[in-house]
């Protein structure tokens, strides 16, 4: 009886002692320091300090595209904070490890809570967004979601705090695949998918929009993967052999993108992998300069010829000298930033309803966001509507080149809608938000 009293006492202190080093430990530091990146004049004088919450991924399933994200914020960061702050606060990223991991996810956006940041900002995998995003619709937290991609951010996981800034898959369907079925009129369709939210509702998605060109996506025809890092292809790919898809289109992220791609490269040339017309959701920057699948989505590429992006590009270079070269990952969260500051700025308040009220009716000129059509808040689902690009490899590319990729068309934020139905985005009422920030968030100087 002693014994089980004395390793019940000693589970219970390690659970406390795990938790204790796990709150203290998921601050980032070190090398994403904003004093690097950042030059402030001596003639600036702030009136006190405000904290941001950075929702990051360094490790895990998304550590490709997670330092680019943070890249995006800081640089925006470093702009206002270089021209006198926010409304005169000289503003402090907090930045914290999500590892991709749902219950950390939570963890860490109560503590930003606890430690009193004035908004939230990041999310490139849709579960930890959808679960901590529920904390800070709880607290008013203003949680601004810059790269997920799951039609569930508008739907089931919408909340009135929060607002998503990437395209997410029906996007780029509507962008991307659509015109892959008119030059494949005819043919089975086969869809590889991670078994994850994104990946499952992707699928979903896709079967609607082919239903709309009288085509079908069968069950049978739907493979889910194991999920991890490390995927094992050969069971897809013996689908592949069986069922012989004129189209095939994929839900693959991570590091599991690029090994589908070399996969590929290596198949028999005329054997139905090599054969079928492969289209992915969205090409991450980060992951797809390494290897890309036929053809996939985009929202901005660093060689656009759009007014601004070869400025933008250059801007990027002094600050991150060495770094890879920006893409979409780091230009959503740079205006996901910018945005946030803007409806500070226009309105003089950081009270979150007024800013929430502001950025349902937010609109970015074309020019600014270096696209070909403005881009606007979806009022009812909290999305931003924008350009979406198809785009592809190009071979003739140096590796590692801002012409990896190119963009071979692109449809309008009208036509890449992602239409909800009635009753599936469901955001709280304004008045059952708790007032947020507190006074206390506000360190003034003396």
């Amino acid at each position: 009886m002693r014994a089980i009293i004395c390793l019940k006492v000693s589970f219970i202190a390690f659970c406390i002692l795990s938790f204790i080093c796990f709150s203290a430990n998921s601050a980032v530091v070190g090398e994403w320091d904003i004093g690097k990146v950042q030059k402030i004049p001596g003639s600036i004088t702030f009136k006190g300090e405000i904290k941001i919450g950075i929702f990051g991924y360094l490790s895990g399933e998304f550590a490709h595209s997670g330092p680019a994200e943070i890249r995006g914020f800081l640089a925006r960061f470093a702009q206002q904070n270089e021209k006198g702050g926010l409304l005169g606060y000289k503003i402090i990223p907090v930045i914290k490890d999500t590892e991709t991991n749902v219950l950390q996810s939570r963890q860490i956006m109560k503590e930003f809570v606890a430690e009193e940041m004035i908004c939230v900002m990041g999310g490139i995998h849709s579960g930890t967004v959808g679960a901590a995003s529920k904390i800070a619709q709880k607290h008013g937290v203003i949680f601004l979601n810059s790269n997920s991609s799951s039609p569930q951010q508008i739907r089931k996981d919408a909340h009135r705090t929060k607002f998503v800034f990437d395209g997410n898959g029906n996007n780029f369907a509507n962008g991307v695949l659509k015109a892959t079925l008119k030059a494949y009129p005819e043919g089975p369709i086969m869809m590889i998918a991670k078994p994850d939210d994104w990946g499952r509702n992707s699928v979903k998605g896709i079967a609607e929009l082919v239903r709309r060109f009288n085509r079908m996506l069968p069950e049978e025809n739907q493979y889910f993967m194991v999920d991890g890092e490390d995927m094992d292809f050969s069971g897809a790919f013996e689908k592949i052999k069986q069922i012989k898809p004129v189209i095939i289109t994929t839900a693959i992220s991570g590091p599991p993108s690029i090994k589908l791609k070399r996969l590929i490269e290596r198949a028999e040339p005329n054997g139905p992998i090599a054969k079928a017309a492969w289209v992915a959701g969205q090409f991450d920057w980060p992951e797809a300069r390494h290897g890309a699948v036929n053809v996939g989505g985009s929202t901005w590429l660093p060689n656009f010829e759009t007014p601004g992006t070869r400025e933008f590009v250059e801007e990027y270079q002094r600050r991150y000298p060495g770094a890879e070269l920006p893409g979409n990952v780091y230009h959503a969260a740079y205006f996901a930033a910018d945005a946030f500051f803007t409806a500070v700025e226009e309105l003089k308040t950081f009270e979150n309803v007024a800013l929430v009220k502001y950025l349902e009716n937010l609109k970015v000129p074309a020019e600014k966001r270096m696209q070909h059509h403005d881009a606007y808040m979806n009022p009812q689902t909290h999305h931003l509507e924008q350009t979406i690009y198809a785009v592809e490899p190009d071979p003739k590319a140096k590796k590692n080149s801002k012409d990896v990729l190119k963009a071979i068309s692109f449809v309008s934020p009208e036509e890449a809608e992602d239409k909800v139905k009635p009753g599936e985005c469901r955001l709280e009422p304004y008045e059952s938000l708790k007032p947020w920030p507190r006074k206390s968030a506000f360190k003034l100087y003396k």
